[in-house]
């Protein structure tokens, strides 16, 4: 009567390993300045949630406000040359085209004189020397049409290169702009993703060098565990394994990424 009897079965084995630690931002940007400048006001402070476009420092560089003004100018100038180019040579083509148009003119006149020569020349109204000079002068104008036709289809490809190696002069003006715009505006240091300022280690005042880190932005949404685990444990933890992550305000779920 005292005798139990029991099947042995196979089944899973849940083991469970504890470990302590604290969240942190999976993403995280550090806040530099590539160029000398100085703290001119703070707008954030740690611990204050922001966007990508918040602007958490303002600096201040006379030099690089200088440089911005030369290439503004400098770009201007050169837009202000290529419409001046362009204008230039389309006064160019329309003075071409109406010098061919006036020999075009003079070439039909003289095809016309000739022909009627062609008709009087047997009644003797028109000497044979008349006549001959007035094919020379249709040999002569048609050959001059020639010629200032091939120097319009010239000149329009001169006009082409001299305007493409004009814009792309005016492309280098538009970039070196564009460099100088963006560092001045990068005197508005923003916090660039969604998150929290979690660092702030400049003051107000400060000079800065090149490369000076001036703080951290972390996501408040995607975040990560770091847990430190007894080495006997942590050899029973294998990447991609589930895990729970108790926050003391709820339990979410989690996969172990990083050993």
């Amino acid at each position: 009567s005292q005798l139990q009897v029991a099947e042995v079965v196979g089944g899973d084995f849940a083991v469970k390993v504890r470990g302590f630690g604290r969240l942190k931002a999976k993403y995280q940007r550090y806040l530099t300045h590539s160029d000398v400048a100085t703290v001119e006001a703070i707008h954030v402070y740690p611990g204050t949630r922001v966007q990508k476009d918040t602007v958490i420092l303002s600096l201040a560089n006379p030099a690089q406000a200088q440089r911005l003004s030369v290439a503004r100018l400098e770009l201007a100038r050169q837009k202000a040359q290529l419409n001046e180019q362009k204008i230039n040579q389309k006064s160019q083509i329309l003075e071409h085209e109406a010098g061919l148009t006036l020999l075009q003119s003079e070439l039909e006149n003289a095809q016309l004189r000739a022909e009627a020569e062609s008709q009087l020349i047997d009644q003797g109204i028109v000497s044979r020397l008349d006549y001959k000079r007035s094919l020379l002068a249709v040999k002569q104008l048609k050959q001059r049409v020639t010629i200032e036709q091939q120097r319009l289809v010239q000149l329009h490809a001169m006009q082409r290169e001299r305007t493409k190696v004009q814009q792309e002069l005016l492309q280098q003006f538009e970039l070196n702009f564009n460099v100088q715009q963006q560092a001045f505006n990068e005197l508005q240091v923003t916090a660039g993703i969604d998150g929290m300022l979690q660092e702030l280690t400049v003051e107000l005042g400060q000079n800065l060098s090149p490369g000076t880190r001036l703080g951290v932005v972390g996501s408040d949404a995607a975040l990560k565990a770091e847990l430190l685990i007894q080495q006997a444990d942590a050899e029973k933890i294998t990447l991609n394994m589930v895990a729970k992550v108790n926050t003391f305000s709820r339990e979410v779920d989690a996969i172990v990424t990083r050993i």
